[in-house]
């Protein structure tokens, strides 16, 4: 809900930064993920994806590890 920009107008957008987090949540919950990956890129750039995990980690770790403890 933090990472959701107010003035984000395509959909597409807001299912990728859902699907990020979606995806960030369950590899914090376990030690690895079994999930492939391609459920989770609606983009055609892997590098999109892996720049959005990595600003949300930077912006949003403390408090998912708060909520994994």
């Amino acid at each position: 809900r933090e990472f959701v920009a107010e003035d984000m107008e395509q959909e597409r957008d807001l299912q990728a930064v859902v699907l990020t987090c979606l995806y960030l949540s369950y590899s914090y919950m376990g030690n690895e993920i079994s999930y492939p990956l391609k459920p989770f890129l609606v983009e055609d750039s892997k590098d999109k994806f892996w720049d959005r995990c990595l600003l949300i980690i930077n912006l949003l770790s403390g408090k998912m590890l708060r909520i994994n403890s």
